[in-house]
């Protein structure tokens, strides 16, 4: 984001949204949240959450619930690797 705001971005390249994926499982904690506000206030996020399997890189099935709107932005909804 930074790379944007500091006019970096090579021309042509729009940010169009932000993907945070997170590094545990369980709640965001209020220190995390409190960062990701300012920046949902200007950009779309979306957040997928902790899947064990990918951390191993077992990237089969179906996305979690909580990413069925990045999954249908990508075009990944229904596809397995």
């Amino acid at each position: 984001v930074g790379t944007f705001r500091r006019g970096e971005a090579p021309a042509g390249l729009d940010l169009d949204a932000v993907v945070l994926v997170a590094d545990a499982p369980g709640r965001l904690p209020r220190q995390l949240a409190d960062r990701v506000k300012p920046i949902e206030s200007v950009i779309d996020v979306y957040r997928v959450p902790w899947v064990p399997d990918w951390r191993l890189g077992h990237l089969r099935g179906q996305p979690p619930r909580e990413a069925e709107p990045l999954a249908r932005l990508t075009g990944a909804t229904g596809r397995s690797r």
